[in-house]
């Protein structure tokens, strides 16, 4: 899922997540949530930070996009091919 997406949904209470509660709680900027919201990478300790907060729901490969670099890979014939 994408930090965006998750951000945008619901807590269990039906409230809303706050991104600068969120920045707050894995010490980074409300300016920096935005950035990742917008495929800005994080480092490896604020990615860490992101799965812990998000339950793992957001996971580096989320920021990666594996999933459709694969699907567009199985598509193209290519999946398995040696480099």
């Amino acid at each position: 899922m994408k930090l965006s997406e998750w951000l945008n949904t619901p807590n269990p209470d039906g409230s809303r997540k706050r991104r600068d509660e969120f920045a707050h709680n894995i010490g980074v900027t409300p300016q920096m949530i935005s950035a990742y919201c917008a495929e800005t990478l994080p480092g490896k300790a604020i990615m860490k930070e992101i799965v812990r907060e998000t339950a793992g729901a957001v996971t580096p490969n989320d920021f990666l996009d594996i999933e459709s670099v694969l699907s567009e890979l199985e598509h193209s014939g290519s999946a398995g091919s040696a480099a």
